[in-house]
């Protein structure tokens, strides 16, 4: 059923004009009532008259104050909403433009070499490294785009957890075995150790798997990209319902502000920043936000001349 709104002067007309009828009627028969002397009841008439300007008057001020209150607060309402509307298509169009600054990079190398291995001349040396470089860069451009979708979703609200049982030795034997092989083309690591508890308890845990596989791999792929140093280690701590997990390095560290500054997320809609530390701060963003969507935090527990230690936890309901 469709509500017809009245406007808002027919309203007030429409009070002034009952309420004054409801005066005029009660207010005669009441001094008829009383007093049958003419002159009195001119008197009378004469106060009721003044009484009845001042009332509706009064009444009329406190309607009209009410609506232009009301109206004017929906107004505020629809000039913030409409703000906020036009501020995210901004930060949308502004993470888009900016955001082209991170997949540049590893387009113009596989279509650079792709150019090179069409050289009939080339020897099998350089066409099995042009071609490990493109696999390289290639695998980079996947993760990449999986790390945008990823981000967009969360943004958006539409990513869930989807907590299941798993023991999470056997995941970082897994990543272990994973970043082995592309550590190895790495001559500036020596070495890439997993820690493990070692307190005697059950390491199957309940949790999203896949989401806490994705922020190891996200710090350790910056520990191996960006780390100068010779030594990474990831591994885990289970005390109670809370697993504090963690990626260190041994390489120059972050600087807070820097890092403050890619947790804020304001890097996407910095132009300058991105041309300037092209690829870098996606997967730590990305990892910062999975970390509190599995009910926990990330933090840096050092960073500096021995290196970088990322941490992160999340709640844990052991699996029997």
């Amino acid at each position: 059923m469709k509500i017809i709104k009245i406007p808002f002067e027919y309203r007030i007309t429409s009070i002034y004009i009952v309420l004054g009828a409801l005066w005029i009627l009660f207010s005669d028969q009441l001094m008829s009532g009383f007093t049958s002397n003419s002159d009195q009841i001119l008197l009378i008439s004469t106060y009721k008259g003044w009484f009845y300007v001042l009332i509706t008057g009064a009444l009329l001020f406190l309607l009209i104050r009410k609506e232009i209150s009301a109206r004017n607060e929906l107004y505020n309402k629809l000039l913030i909403a409409n703000k906020k509307a036009v501020e995210s298509e901004r930060l949308k169009t502004a993470f888009l433009s900016n955001i082209s600054h991170y997949i540049r990079t590893p387009m113009n190398s596989i279509l650079g070499f792709v150019d090179l291995l069409e050289n009939q001349k080339l020897d099998e040396d350089k066409r099995k490294l042009f071609m490990s470089v493109i696999n390289d860069q290639s695998q980079y451009l996947l993760q990449l785009l999986s790390n945008i979708i990823d981000i967009a979703k969360l943004q958006e609200g539409q990513m869930a957890v989807a907590s299941k049982a798993f023991s999470i030795n056997n995941m970082c034997h897994r990543l272990q075995s994973v970043y082995e092989f592309e550590i190895s083309k790495k001559k500036t690591i020596q070495s890439f150790n997993f820690i493990p508890d070692l307190a005697e308890h059950n390491d199957n845990i309940i949790s999203d798997q896949q989401k806490i596989q994705s922020v190891f791999s996200n710090l350790i792929n910056n520990a191996i990209k960006h780390s100068k140093g010779n030594k990474i280690e990831f591994g885990y701590n289970i005390v109670k319902n809370n697993v504090v997990c963690f990626v260190s390095d041994t390489g120059v560290g972050i600087v807070e502000e820097k890092l403050n500054y890619i947790l804020s997320g304001n890097m996407f809609t910095n132009t300058t920043y991105m041309e300037a530390n092209e690829g870098m701060g996606l997967g730590l963003y990305l990892s910062y936000r999975l970390a509190n969507l599995l009910g926990g935090k990330l933090w840096v527990e050092y960073s500096g001349s021995k290196g970088t230690k990322i941490c992160f936890n999340f709640l844990n309901k052991p699996a029997n």
